[in-house]
Protein backbone atom coordinates (compact mmCIF):
# COMPACT_ATOMS: atom_id res chain seq x y z
CA UNK A 1 0.00 0.00 0.00
CA UNK A 2 1.45 3.36 -1.02
CA UNK A 3 1.54 6.48 1.17
CA UNK A 4 -1.55 7.99 -0.47
CA UNK A 5 -3.68 4.91 0.23
CA UNK A 6 -2.49 4.72 3.85
CA UNK A 7 -3.40 8.37 4.38
CA UNK A 8 -6.86 7.80 2.89
CA UNK A 9 -7.43 4.82 5.21
CA UNK A 10 -6.39 6.87 8.24
CA UNK A 11 -8.77 9.68 7.27
CA UNK A 12 -11.59 7.15 6.96
CA UNK A 13 -10.96 5.93 10.51
CA UNK A 14 -11.17 9.52 11.80
CA UNK A 15 -14.35 10.46 9.95
CA UNK A 16 -16.66 9.13 12.71
CA UNK A 17 -15.10 11.58 15.18
CA UNK A 18 -15.83 14.71 13.13
CA UNK A 19 -19.37 14.46 11.71
CA UNK A 20 -19.86 18.26 11.67
CA UNK A 21 -16.98 18.88 9.27
CA UNK A 22 -17.34 18.52 5.52
CA UNK A 23 -13.79 17.16 5.33
CA UNK A 24 -12.29 15.48 8.41
CA UNK A 25 -8.76 16.52 9.38
CA UNK A 26 -5.99 14.34 8.10
CA UNK A 27 -3.77 12.25 10.34
CA UNK A 28 -0.93 14.72 9.83
CA UNK A 29 -3.15 17.62 11.00
CA UNK A 30 -4.28 15.72 14.10
CA UNK A 31 -0.72 14.83 15.07
CA UNK A 32 0.63 18.31 14.50
CA UNK A 33 -2.33 19.99 16.25
CA UNK A 34 -2.85 19.02 19.92
CA UNK A 35 -6.48 18.49 20.98
CA UNK A 36 -6.44 21.77 22.91
CA UNK A 37 -5.81 23.75 19.72
CA UNK A 38 -7.63 21.71 17.06
CA UNK A 39 -10.19 24.00 15.35
CA UNK A 40 -12.96 23.55 12.88
CA UNK A 41 -12.83 26.00 9.93
CA UNK A 42 -16.51 25.45 9.13
CA UNK A 43 -17.67 26.56 12.63
CA UNK A 44 -15.95 29.96 12.99
CA UNK A 45 -12.83 28.44 14.53
CA UNK A 46 -14.86 26.94 17.37
CA UNK A 47 -13.03 24.43 19.50
CA UNK A 48 -13.94 21.02 18.17
CA UNK A 49 -11.95 19.11 20.78
CA UNK A 50 -11.24 20.60 24.17
CA UNK A 51 -9.07 18.64 26.51
CA UNK A 52 -9.85 19.13 30.22
CA UNK A 53 -7.65 21.06 32.64
CA UNK A 54 -4.81 19.22 34.31
CA UNK A 55 -6.63 19.25 37.65
CA UNK A 56 -9.62 17.26 36.35
CA UNK A 57 -9.50 13.54 37.17
CA UNK A 58 -11.37 12.55 33.98
CA UNK A 59 -11.36 13.21 30.24
CA UNK A 60 -14.26 14.65 28.28
CA UNK A 61 -15.82 12.79 25.37
CA UNK A 62 -14.04 14.87 22.71
CA UNK A 63 -10.58 14.14 24.07
CA UNK A 64 -11.42 10.44 24.46
CA UNK A 65 -12.57 10.37 20.83
CA UNK A 66 -9.35 12.02 19.72
CA UNK A 67 -7.34 9.36 21.61
CA UNK A 68 -9.34 6.55 19.99
CA UNK A 69 -8.84 8.06 16.53
CA UNK A 70 -5.11 8.42 17.03
CA UNK A 71 -4.83 4.83 18.24
CA UNK A 72 -6.85 3.52 15.29
CA UNK A 73 -4.47 5.44 13.07
CA UNK A 74 -1.67 3.26 14.54
CA UNK A 75 -0.13 6.03 16.64
CA UNK A 76 1.81 4.66 19.67
CA UNK A 77 0.34 5.05 23.15
CA UNK A 78 3.23 7.15 24.38
CA UNK A 79 2.94 9.54 21.42
CA UNK A 80 -0.79 9.95 22.07
CA UNK A 81 -0.08 10.66 25.75
CA UNK A 82 2.51 13.30 24.87
CA UNK A 83 0.32 15.03 22.26
CA UNK A 84 -2.83 15.04 24.42
CA UNK A 85 -0.97 16.00 27.59
CA UNK A 86 -2.60 13.26 29.65
CA UNK A 87 -1.06 10.41 31.66
CA UNK A 88 -0.32 7.20 29.81
CA UNK A 89 -2.66 5.24 32.08
CA UNK A 90 -5.59 7.41 30.94
CA UNK A 91 -4.83 6.54 27.33
CA UNK A 92 -4.85 2.82 28.19
CA UNK A 93 -8.09 3.14 30.15
CA UNK A 94 -9.77 5.07 27.33
CA UNK A 95 -8.91 2.38 24.78
CA UNK A 96 -9.97 -0.36 27.20
CA UNK A 97 -13.34 1.33 27.68
CA UNK A 98 -13.81 1.80 23.93
CA UNK A 99 -13.04 -1.87 23.18
CA UNK A 100 -15.40 -3.05 25.92
CA UNK A 101 -18.38 -0.73 25.35
CA UNK A 102 -17.80 0.38 21.76
CA UNK A 103 -18.11 4.06 22.69
CA UNK A 104 -16.33 6.75 24.67
CA UNK A 105 -19.55 8.34 25.96
CA UNK A 106 -20.20 7.95 29.68
CA UNK A 107 -23.49 6.25 30.39
CA UNK A 108 -25.95 8.14 32.54
CA UNK A 109 -25.98 6.74 36.04
CA UNK A 110 -29.30 5.44 37.28
CA UNK A 111 -30.52 6.33 40.74
CA UNK A 112 -30.60 3.67 43.39
CA UNK A 113 -34.21 2.60 43.97
CA UNK A 114 -35.65 3.77 47.30
CA UNK A 115 -35.50 1.18 50.05
CA UNK A 116 -39.02 2.06 51.25
CA UNK A 117 -42.19 1.99 49.20
CA UNK A 118 -45.22 4.24 49.34
CA UNK A 119 -47.02 1.68 51.52
CA UNK A 120 -44.07 1.66 53.94
CA UNK A 121 -44.19 5.45 54.27
CA UNK A 122 -47.95 5.38 54.85
CA UNK A 123 -47.50 2.72 57.54
CA UNK A 124 -44.76 4.81 59.13
CA UNK A 125 -47.05 7.84 59.21
CA UNK A 126 -49.80 5.83 60.92
CA UNK A 127 -47.42 4.45 63.56
CA UNK A 128 -45.99 7.81 64.61
CA UNK A 129 -49.46 9.38 64.57
CA UNK A 130 -50.80 6.77 67.01
CA UNK A 131 -47.66 6.63 69.14
CA UNK A 132 -46.13 10.08 69.11
CA UNK A 133 -43.87 9.37 72.09
CA UNK A 134 -42.25 6.27 70.55
CA UNK A 135 -38.52 6.26 69.96
CA UNK A 136 -36.98 5.61 66.55
CA UNK A 137 -35.94 2.11 67.62
CA UNK A 138 -39.50 1.30 68.74
CA UNK A 139 -40.94 2.61 65.47
CA UNK A 140 -38.45 0.49 63.50
CA UNK A 141 -39.52 -2.66 65.37
CA UNK A 142 -43.19 -1.99 64.59
CA UNK A 143 -42.63 -1.63 60.84
CA UNK A 144 -43.32 -4.59 58.56
CA UNK A 145 -40.36 -3.77 56.31
CA UNK A 146 -37.26 -3.90 58.48
CA UNK A 147 -34.70 -1.19 57.68
CA UNK A 148 -32.11 0.67 59.71
CA UNK A 149 -33.12 3.15 62.40
CA UNK A 150 -31.19 5.89 60.61
CA UNK A 151 -33.30 5.36 57.48
CA UNK A 152 -36.51 5.47 59.53
CA UNK A 153 -35.42 8.71 61.18
CA UNK A 154 -34.67 10.22 57.76
CA UNK A 155 -38.09 9.13 56.42
CA UNK A 156 -39.87 10.63 59.46
CA UNK A 157 -38.13 13.94 58.82
CA UNK A 158 -39.24 13.68 55.18
CA UNK A 159 -42.82 13.52 56.47
CA UNK A 160 -42.26 16.90 58.14
CA UNK A 161 -42.24 15.58 61.71
CA UNK A 162 -39.53 16.23 64.30
CA UNK A 163 -38.98 14.81 67.78
CA UNK A 164 -39.67 17.71 70.13
CA UNK A 165 -40.14 17.97 73.89
CA UNK A 166 -43.83 17.57 74.64
CA UNK A 167 -45.26 20.61 76.48
CA UNK A 168 -47.18 20.13 79.70
CA UNK A 169 -50.93 20.36 79.61
CA UNK A 170 -51.98 23.97 80.40
CA UNK A 171 -54.11 24.76 83.41
CA UNK A 172 -57.47 25.85 82.03
CA UNK A 173 -58.78 27.12 85.41
CA UNK A 174 -56.27 29.97 85.33
CA UNK A 175 -57.56 31.07 81.93
CA UNK A 176 -61.18 30.97 83.16
CA UNK A 177 -60.22 33.02 86.24
CA UNK A 178 -58.53 35.65 84.06
CA UNK A 179 -61.60 35.99 81.84
CA UNK A 180 -63.89 36.33 84.88
CA UNK A 181 -61.82 39.11 86.54
CA UNK A 182 -60.44 41.05 83.58
CA UNK A 183 -62.70 44.06 84.42
CA UNK A 184 -61.34 44.53 87.99
CA UNK A 185 -59.55 47.76 88.87
CA UNK A 186 -56.36 48.29 90.91
CA UNK A 187 -58.43 49.03 94.04
CA UNK A 188 -60.23 45.73 93.69
CA UNK A 189 -56.95 43.81 93.45
CA UNK A 190 -55.57 45.64 96.51
CA UNK A 191 -57.91 43.61 98.74
CA UNK A 192 -56.69 40.28 97.38
CA UNK A 193 -54.10 38.12 99.12
CA UNK A 194 -52.01 36.27 96.57
CA UNK A 195 -50.89 32.79 97.51
CA UNK A 196 -48.83 30.35 95.51
CA UNK A 197 -46.93 27.15 95.99
CA UNK A 198 -44.15 25.47 94.06
CA UNK A 199 -43.34 21.78 94.08
CA UNK A 200 -39.78 20.49 93.76
CA UNK A 201 -38.92 16.86 93.08
CA UNK A 202 -35.98 15.51 95.06
CA UNK A 203 -34.03 12.52 93.83
CA UNK A 204 -33.63 11.10 90.34
CA UNK A 205 -34.06 13.55 87.50
CA UNK A 206 -37.12 13.01 85.36
CA UNK A 207 -36.33 12.49 81.67
CA UNK A 208 -37.96 14.73 79.13
CA UNK A 209 -40.78 13.17 77.11
CA UNK A 210 -40.49 13.74 73.35
CA UNK A 211 -43.25 13.48 70.76
CA UNK A 212 -43.22 13.33 66.96
CA UNK A 213 -44.92 16.48 65.72
CA UNK A 214 -44.89 19.16 63.07
CA UNK A 215 -44.52 22.84 64.05
CA UNK A 216 -48.30 23.27 63.68
CA UNK A 217 -49.10 20.30 65.96
CA UNK A 218 -47.22 21.50 69.05
CA UNK A 219 -50.28 22.49 71.09
CA UNK A 220 -52.54 19.64 70.06
CA UNK A 221 -53.84 17.61 72.99
CA UNK A 222 -52.23 14.34 71.88
CA UNK A 223 -48.79 15.98 72.01
CA UNK A 224 -49.09 17.03 75.68
CA UNK A 225 -47.96 15.17 78.77
CA UNK A 226 -50.10 15.14 81.91
CA UNK A 227 -48.55 16.02 85.28
CA UNK A 228 -48.72 13.10 87.70
CA UNK A 229 -46.98 11.94 90.83
CA UNK A 230 -43.68 10.18 90.23
CA UNK A 231 -43.33 8.57 93.68
CA UNK A 232 -40.23 10.59 94.56
CA UNK A 233 -39.74 12.84 97.59
CA UNK A 234 -41.51 16.16 97.12
CA UNK A 235 -40.76 19.53 98.71
CA UNK A 236 -43.54 22.12 98.66
CA UNK A 237 -42.77 25.81 99.15
CA UNK A 238 -45.75 28.02 100.04
CA UNK A 239 -45.88 31.82 100.11
CA UNK A 240 -48.39 34.70 100.21
CA UNK A 241 -48.39 38.47 99.76
CA UNK A 242 -50.77 41.39 99.34
CA UNK A 243 -50.46 45.08 98.67
CA UNK A 244 -49.36 45.98 102.22
CA UNK A 245 -47.32 42.98 103.40
CA UNK A 246 -45.53 39.75 102.53
CA UNK A 247 -45.91 36.47 104.42
CA UNK A 248 -42.89 34.26 105.22
CA UNK A 249 -42.16 31.20 103.12
CA UNK A 250 -43.45 27.88 104.43
CA UNK A 251 -41.65 24.62 103.55
CA UNK A 252 -43.70 21.42 103.53
CA UNK A 253 -42.38 17.89 102.91
CA UNK A 254 -44.77 16.03 100.69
Amino acid sequence: MDMRAARAASNARLSFLFPVMSTPPTLYECIKTPPRRLVCPNLDNANLISSPPDTMPYLNAETCGWIVGMRQASLPFQAISDLAGVPLTMVYETMKKYKHFGTVQTEKKTRHPPITTTQDRQELDRIITRGRCLTVAQVTDLLTHQVSTRTIQHKIHKLGKQSRIAPQKPYLRRLAFAHAHCHWTINNWAWVIWMDESTFKLGKKVDWVCAWQTPQEKWQLENHVVNHSSGRQTLIVWGAFCTAMQAPLVFLNG
